[in-house]
């Protein structure tokens, strides 16, 4: 199971995520806007439905998607942001640079780089609360 994240209907510009990790980068850009409900609307649909189309959501919604996604992993990356992965009981140092490395291709991907370029391959999607271990 996984949730595919497609910023236009090009499918180099779509990625597969599988594993925890999506949930968890919908998890830390929430916390940048707690009170976004259509954000976090976004998020949970994807969750349910397996894929956020960032392409067909309201132009002002997709922004807001776009730029809290690049922002939340631009702080993780730099260290200003603290993820919620580290809260995790599967948060050890090396699922956290996982992580890491996965918010590194996904910044790739915004930059315009083709999703074939790399591959996001996690762990097995644990249920949403993170009770299982990857």
């Amino acid at each position: 199971m996984g949730i595919v994240i497609r910023w236009s209907k090009d499918p180099d510009k779509s990625v597969l995520f599988k594993g925890a990790f999506v949930c968890q980068l919908f998890d830390d850009v929430m916390r940048l806007d707690p009170t976004d409900d259509e954000m976090k609307d976004a998020f949970e649909d994807a969750d349910a439905y397996g894929l956020l189309a960032i392409e067909d959501l309201e132009p002002g919604l997709a922004n807001r998607v776009n730029q809290r996604i690049e922002q939340a992993i631009t702080g993780i990356l730099t260290g200003t942001i603290t993820s919620g992965i580290v809260e995790q009981p599967f948060g050890n140092a090396e699922t956290s640079s996982l992580y890491n490395e996965v918010l590194m291709q996904i910044l790739q991907l915004i930059a315009g780089k083709p999703a074939a370029a790399f591959s996001l391959n996690a762990s097995p999607r644990p249920s949403r609360n993170f009770e299982q271990t990857p």
